[in-house]
């Protein structure tokens, strides 16, 4: 009797094992395709709908400064340059994701990288946004993780605006649920 308690048991353990795998399968595969579309926008799209996020005020915070040293920005690509000439910081309304002026600089994590914003600091998730010098695509970088070009891959910094806003509004982080 035991025996057959056992194996139910077991088997029932294995059949939830399976429907959450499936199910997890099913949930990257959606927001993988949620991520290509983001990213599949043109850039001055994205820079006009990332615009009028960073604008409204309802997911993020922005310092607006004008920049003292325009040669730190040198090695940055056009489109991120543009954001840091305009705002000193965009964070998001709950602190866990930041564009920061002041931590411009090598990568702690890879070298080849410019570090341009923590994530999710003091959290087992924490990140570094970087870029490679005068390169578009903005990179989740986390420490002992390989780069994953599905998740943590954006085309640009405007696209990275637009996928955290989304992330924000799906957490209930960025005032929208």
């Amino acid at each position: 009797m035991q025996v057959l308690i056992f194996i139910a048991v077991v088997g029932l353990i294995w059949i939830a094992v399976a429907w959450l795998i499936r199910r997890g399968r099913s949930e990257y595969r959606v927001e993988a395709a949620i991520l290509a579309e983001i990213n599949a926008i043109p850039i001055d799209e994205a820079e006009r709908q990332a615009h009028v996020l960073l604008t409204e005020g309802r997911r993020f915070r922005c310092v607006e400064a004008p920049i003292l040293r325009a040669e730190e920005l040198t090695p940055l690509a056009h489109s991120v340059r543009k954001i840091f000439q305009h705002y000193e910081t965009v964070e998001s309304l709950d602190g866990s994701l930041v564009l920061d002026r002041k931590v411009i600089g090598p990568s702690s994590i890879s070298p080849g990288f410019i570090t341009i914003g923590p994530g999710m600091t003091g959290t087992d998730s924490e990140f570094e946004l970087v870029v490679r010098e005068s390169a578009d695509p903005v990179l989740e970088l986390y420490p002992r993780e390989s780069i994953d070009s599905v998740f943590g891959t954006y085309s640009s910094v405007y696209h990275w605006v637009l996928a955290a806003a989304r992330e924000l509004d799906e957490s209930g982080a960025g005032g929208q649920k």
